[in-house]
């Protein structure tokens, strides 16, 4: 769709943050992709930080949604077998835990279903960060149209601010944290004292995402 020149003449030497092998960077371009990437797009370094620190929290709540689900259904890692929870993506993760609080009737239900909720928005708000196409002004399109052409899944859009970008972060943090409590829940009574000791910041976690999500989809 369109290339990526560089911005200005190249003035340093390959190195610092790109490939450094000689073979590997024959005809590649000296000039830094973050460079290239605020030049044509608008998105600043430290905006593609903060894209870098979502993309790893994104990572530990989806490891951290497993090993919830797998102790949800009673099921145990065993050398050699594949678990359920295998191949399944995060929004089917979090599809799962909201099953498994619909099957339950304790006090741990309301934040199971936190969880579901707020893992949801936040993988859509994910998603179209990390797999937004850009458009200029930090702006990123997700299952866009480019000749009018129809698609199946919903068209977002994202404008990517600082305040957006650490929010996220942020609802990914408390969402790993309920998330890795889980496992550790022995009983009934453990499970409720996790929902009590992390039921402000999930609600608040849930009131911001979906925010967000509604943002992204506001186009």
């Amino acid at each position: 769709m369109y290339v990526l020149s560089d911005p200005e003449p190249p003035d340093e030497k390959i190195g610092s943050g790109r490939l450094t092998e000689p073979h590997l960077t024959s005809g590649l371009s000296t000039a830094p992709v973050h460079r290239k990437l605020e030049a044509f797009f608008q998105i600043d370094v430290e905006t593609q930080r903060r894209i870098g620190t979502l993309i790893v929290m994104f990572g530990m709540v989806e490891q951290g949604a497993e090993f919830a689900l797998l102790h949800l259904k009673g099921e145990r890692l065993v050398p050699d077998r594949i678990p359920s929870t295998d191949g399944l993506t995060a929004l089917e993760r979090f599809r799962e835990i909201r099953l498994c609080a619909d099957r339950r009737a304790d006090a741990s239900v309301k934040m199971l279903r936190l969880i579901a909720d707020i893992g949801t928005d936040l993988t859509v708000v994910r998603h179209t960060v990390v797999h937004g196409v850009p458009r200029g002004n930090a702006n990123l399109d997700r299952n866009g149209s480019w000749f009018g052409e129809g698609r199946k899944r919903q068209h977002a859009r994202v404008g990517l601010t600082h305040a957006l970008l650490d929010t996220a972060a942020d609802v990914a943090d408390v969402l790993f944290k309920a998330l890795s409590g889980i496992p550790l829940a022995m009983d009934n009574e453990q499970m409720r004292s996790l929902g009590s000791m992390h039921s402000d910041r999930l609600n608040d976690a849930r009131r911001a995402i979906a925010a967000l999500r509604t943002e992204t989809e506001a186009c």
